[in-house]
């Protein structure tokens, strides 16, 4: 065809007749010498969450500043606004994020990508979660279920093979699954009540009149004790039957048995309703226990349940030494239930309480620790019920005082005194996460409680021959706080 062939840098014109004969053809091309643009998502992982979690979008790296589009190609998951990305509330699936650059004078096209991926939430039939209780003073007024977890499995609140649900338990917390019931749980003389707050027998007790096998729920309110045990199970028992979740075959249910060590009855466990939004409670015990002196230890044991304390550590009376010279305390937790006497320790001159629902009439032991709600003299404390001659102790301002050696014996209102010979001897184990202290009886003296911890201006810490000695006010403590001459 006519036309102008083009080749080598020469032009040549021809005809339809022409004939051209081409020898030799050099094609010549420019280098890509530009340079990379250098994208880069940061970081450079896929992300995969669950409907509700917290989308963090990756973070473009352009070091020089290149025009760049991003784009996704699954907008009903994913958006771009003015190159930010954004995830569609409550959507789920897969869509990929590109940010790519065409290229100009001195930086080569590139294209980077990541995908995301978000998966439905497992579904919640009403959100309510419970966690678990692992001592006695959580028990509180609330809801709780009971659990198996060996079993993963929650009652349902009626007395029948398979009457349970499955359930997942994560960092001993549940989400409530359905068809499970809650329990109410209320102290009543010698333990606890359970409620049952659904089901066919929504609104009747549960327990055991016997030391039997089986459960009974009805109208009658049955007594049940709560302990736990050092893995976190939870003792109910009623009539001398233990609750526990048989999980024989063809015979899983939750009921009492007459022992608690059979093979296929599995150990249970207490969860309460958790409350997502914890009001700070108002503080208010404050005009009766004014005065103190800071960084000393006194008694407390209160007509109602305290939730929280300001300013303040309580302490349960746990046991002494074998040789009898030293007692222990075991810090407790809160909430601290009512009637319960407590050692505490104030580091503020004014003890200040937020109180609970729960009243008690009349004081509980607290081990060899009685309480008392109304001022006594010593006359009045009940040593028959003690051990003949047992000493009994009281403290205050840091001190083990005897009670029948002190001037002007008495007990103030909401103060506690120690039965020493009600102690049960041995060493202690405290519980994970507890600390122990000791306060040595030497006789009718005592030493501080907290004298190996002291940082006051007349104690001095030495170690002499190898071994470690306190010094303080003129007399001289081994390690665990006795005396020595």
């Amino acid at each position: 065809n006519d036309g102008v062939w083009t080749g080598n840098a020469v032009s040549v014109a021809f005809t339809a007749s022409a004939q051209v004969r081409a020898t030799q053809i050099n094609v010549y091309y420019k280098a890509d010498n530009r340079e990379e643009a250098g994208l880069a998502w940061n970081p450079a992982n896929d992300i995969e969450l669950t409907v509700g979690e917290t989308f963090t979008a990756p973070q473009l790296t352009n070091p020089h500043s290149v025009n760049v589009t991003i784009e996704s190609d699954n907008t009903e998951l994913a958006i771009v606004t003015n190159n930010v990305v954004s995830l569609v509330e409550d959507a789920t699936g897969t869509a990929t994020i590109t940010a790519t650059f065409a290229g100009n004078e001195s930086y080569k096209p590139a294209t980077v990508s990541y995908t995301i991926t978000i998966n439905a939430a497992s579904p919640v039939v009403n959100g309510d979660t419970y966690t678990k209780v692992t001592s006695e003073v959580e028990i509180t007024a609330g809801e709780y279920i009971l659990v198996c977890e060996s079993a993963n499995v929650v009652w349902t609140g009626v007395d029948a093979v398979n009457g349970y649900v499955d359930a997942t338990i994560s960092n001993n917390s549940i989400v409530i699954p359905e068809g499970a019931v809650s329990l109410t749980l209320a102290a009543v003389e010698g333990g606890y009540s359970i409620l049952v707050n659904g089901s066919d027998n929504d609104g009747k007790y549960v327990g055991q009149s016997s030391d039997a096998n089986g459960i009974q729920i009805g109208e009658t309110v049955y007594t049940n004790t709560i302990s736990f045990d050092e893995d976190g199970n939870t003792n109910i028992v009623s009539g001398g039957a233990y609750m526990r979740f048989n999980s024989a075959s063809n015979q899983m249910r939750f009921r009492y048995y007459k022992s608690s060590s059979y093979t296929n009855q599995q150990p249970v466990q207490l969860y309460k309703k958790a409350t997502s939004d914890p009001i700070e409670p108002e503080l208010t015990y404050t005009e009766a226990r004014s005065g103190l002196t800071p960084n000393s230890y006194y008694t407390i044991c209160m007509e109602q349940n305290i939730l929280a304390v300001r300013g303040a550590t309580f302490w349960n009376l746990n046991n002494r030494s074998s040789d009898g010279s030293l007692i222990y305390f075991e810090e407790a937790v809160a909430p601290y239930a009512a009637g319960k006497p407590y050692v505490f320790y104030t580091s503020s001159s004014t003890l200040e309480v937020a109180y609970g629902e729960e009243t008690a009439v009349s004081p509980v032991e607290n081990g060899a620790l009685r309480g008392t709600f109304s001022s006594m003299n010593q006359d009045d404390i009940d040593l028959a019920s003690t051990a003949e001659n047992s000493p009994i102790y009281i403290i205050a301002q840091n001190k083990l005082w005897q009670v029948a050696n002190r001037t002007n014996n008495s007990l103030g209102a909401h103060r506690a005194y120690i039965v020493y010979n009600a102690l049960t001897t041995g060493e202690p184990a405290p519980a994970p996460g507890r600390r122990i202290m000791t306060m040595s009886t030497q006789g009718n003296t005592a030493t501080d409680i907290d004298a190996l911890n002291s940082d006051t201006a007349d104690t001095k810490k030495v170690i002499l021959n190898g071994q470690f000695f306190i010094l303080r006010a003129g007399k001289t403590y081994d390690v665990t706080g006795r005396e020595v001459k």
